[in-house]
């Protein structure tokens, strides 16, 4: 059984979030553990959104499994939402994402 997660990052100038699910080891040792550790900058994080939907992150971009690149399915790409408040109304009652990150304000934020 996998600990699914959503990450996302919001645009400091247009407050625009973008979104994109990580099947595997979402739980805040796992996922969070990864994104504080390796992608703790902005120009960093905005790595994670090229690719679409991951079945799993890693220490490098090289070394994450994303659906739409290695897995050679139909790439889902990053959804955008308005803002933050609209893309958490639209995750309320989601039983299946159990952690959400957010990179915001120059660091990661986590909400369960």
């Amino acid at each position: 059984m996998s600990t699914r997660s959503n990450i996302a990052i919001e645009d400091p100038k247009t407050k625009k979030v973008k979104v994109i699910y990580v099947h595997s080891d979402g739980y805040p040792y796992g996922v969070g553990h990864m994104l504080v550790d390796n992608y703790n900058k902005r120009e960093l994080a905005e790595l994670l959104f090229n690719y679409g939907d991951a079945s799993y992150l890693d220490e490098t971009i090289d070394q994450c499994s994303f659906y739409g690149r290695d897995w050679e399915r139909k790439m889902d790409k990053a959804r955008t939402y308005r803002n933050e408040y609209l893309y958490m109304a639209d995750m309320r009652g989601d039983i299946h994402i159990e952690y959400i990150y957010i990179f915001k304000d120059n660091r990661w934020h986590v909400s369960t």
